[in-house]
């Protein structure tokens, strides 16, 4: 129904999404969360906003992390890292 909407509605989705996925990860429920982060990621990759993709492969790192998967979490965080310097953050 939103994407019958256009751009704009996909996009308050994707915040939405991200938002929920937030917390399901503060409610242990990680399968869930890890499938909203990675489906909002896909949204900003389409749209190549780096620094939003970033910010998802920060929340998936979160959720992989709470699972006890810290090879995968670190991955994702050196992932966000290197899309920050790619944008010219410091």
């Amino acid at each position: 129904y939103f994407l019958a909407l256009g751009e704009v509605a996909e996009e308050q989705l994707a915040w939405a999404k991200a938002n929920t996925a937030v917390v399901l990860t503060e409610l242990g429920d990680f399968r869930a969360a890890l499938r909203l982060h990675e489906e909002v990621r896909a949204i900003w990759e389409c749209r190549g906003a780096q620094l939003l993709v970033a910010k998802q492969d920060h929340n998936i790192a979160y959720v992989n992390l709470g699972q006890g998967h810290f090879t995968r979490a670190l991955r994702s965080l050196r992932a966000e890292r290197s899309a920050q310097l790619q944008a010219g953050f410091p």
